[in-house]
């Protein structure tokens, strides 16, 4: 239980950073050229490591046919992690909650015959839904 509880820590601590990045660029607002890169970097690296952990399940047990689509899944959250970087704040911030879910309904679907990890299923839909949310004051401002 130990090491869940660092788990959750440091999983929920993870949506603190595009919620004060915000907070900097309302109250500071003439540093708008470096919190909104900071925020891109940010939800790209959430995005990046959701992929990487696609692949650290697959490593971490025997080999199935079903693990095809976590190694895919892996590789094309990465790759749209890339992307994503290229487009204004305005456009970036929907299509990287539309990404963070799609991981999220695929790890979902994954896992829907069984009770394993289900702290974590639980815990992965919480700060999807926070981590997209956090977000939000930094779309409104944008747009």
């Amino acid at each position: 239980m130990g090491n869940q509880k660092l788990i959750y820590i440091l999983g929920y601590g993870g949506a603190l950073p595009p919620l004060f990045l915000f907070l900097v660029s309302l109250f500071y607002p003439n540093l708008l050229s470096v919190t909104v890169p900071m925020s891109k970097v940010y939800g790209i690296g959430i995005l990046s490591f959701l992929g990487g952990m696609q692949w650290g399940f697959v490593i971490s047990r025997p080999f199935s046919s079903l693990d095809n689509g976590r190694l895919i899944i892996g590789v094309t959250a990465s790759l749209c992690a890339c992307f994503l970087f290229l487009l204004p704040i305005e456009v970036y911030i929907p299509i990287l909650v539309l990404c963070l879910s799609i991981v999220l309904i695929f790890e979902h679907a994954f896992h829907r015959n069984t009770d394993e990890l289900e702290w974590y299923k639980r815990m992965r839909t919480h700060l999807t839904i926070l981590l997209s949310l956090s977000f939000v004051p930094l779309f409104l401002q944008s747009i």
